[in-house]
């Protein structure tokens, strides 16, 4: 099992991570705290998002809730750092957030001028969800759609890709669509064995002027994407997405998971039009973060910011 993590050791060093702490508003009530005051910080939406309410000391406050918050923060620098962010409304597609955590969060946030938000999810229920709480808050620059996201279609354009918890190749699927699209992305994968038969969309080629409105693009393995294609980088790659997933031994699968975003990382650089023309106005870099192992063992997040090649100079 060390062998085939060491295979990897050189993608980590190129794809380092960097903690980040949770966000100064990410205070997490105790079960000591006054319940009263907690509703009434909620009646009179002092919390200032539309997230569900729960009791203080459960799991939506002790770690769903944190992970939303520290999402919004690394998304929102995404955001402003956009070469369009404040000239239009940025067009943001979450992949596979049909119960709308994530999707209500940023509508509510950001709001109309900002951004308008597209879900796609091929679960129905969860697509029903997720609308009935946009509704509830009036959250008018939200759609939802039930659909493949592997084959999905952004008529609006795609300017940023999120996804949170992302099972398996869907998060692949996501990093397809932003690479096809020269978006932005934050996707926080997990549950690695999940979905290997999804296909992910990438260009044809790598030639910049592929990437057109009327591009060519084409559905490859996961395996292709990765560039792990033969019979024994494809053992290899069953056996880190394994390791992964260990129960019991955190270490091994934190290095499992770093491996394999690395590999994502290193997909998004060969395919990303913005790394393949030097000549282009904007640049994307792509980070490995991750949130307090707290919050979630799966926790994990790869973020691409596209920029202005002019703010830099």
């Amino acid at each position: 099992m060390q062998q085939v993590l060491d295979q990897y050791a050189s993608l980590r060093t190129k794809y380092p991570t960097t903690f980040v702490e949770p966000p100064p508003s990410s205070t997490v009530l105790s079960k000591e705290d006054d319940r009263n005051d907690l509703a009434n910080r909620m009646r009179n939406n002092d919390l200032g998002i539309p997230l569900r309410t729960s009791l203080p000391g459960s799991k939506w406050q002790r770690s769903k809730r944190p992970q939303l918050e520290w999402m919004l923060h690394q998304i929102r620098n995404v955001v402003e750092a956009h070469p369009d962010y404040g000239k239009r409304p940025l067009q943001v597609v979450d992949v596979g957030g049909g119960k709308g955590h994530l999707a209500n969060f940023l509508a509510h946030h950001f709001g109309p001028e900002v951004v308008q938000v597209q879900v796609v999810d091929i679960s129905p229920s969860a697509i029903h969800n997720g609308l009935m709480r946009a509704r509830r808050h009036q959250l008018a620059n939200i759609q939802y759609n039930v659909g493949d996201a592997t084959i999905a279609q952004f008529e609006q354009g795609v300017d940023l890709v999120v996804a949170l918890h992302a099972c398996g190749a869907l998060s692949d699927v996501a990093l397809g669509h932003a690479v096809t699209s020269g978006a932005s992305f934050a996707i926080c994968p997990c549950c690695f064995r999940s979905n290997p038969q999804l296909r992910v969309k990438v260009p044809t080629t790598t030639t910049p002027s592929s990437l057109t409105p009327n591009n060519s693009n084409r559905l490859a393995t996961v395996a292709e994407w990765l560039n792990v294609a033969g019979k024994e980088e494809e053992q290899q790659f069953e056996t880190l997405k394994s390791l992964a997933e260990v129960q019991g031994d955190m270490d091994t699968a934190a290095e499992a998971i770093h491996s394999i975003c690395a590999l994502r990382a290193d997909a998004v650089m060969r395919h990303h039009p913005e790394t393949n023309d030097y000549e282009a106005k904007n640049k994307i870099q792509v980070e490995l973060k991750t949130f307090p192992v707290s919050y979630s063992t799966r926790n994990f997040c790869i973020i691409g910011t596209v920029s202005s090649r002019e703010d830099s100079n």
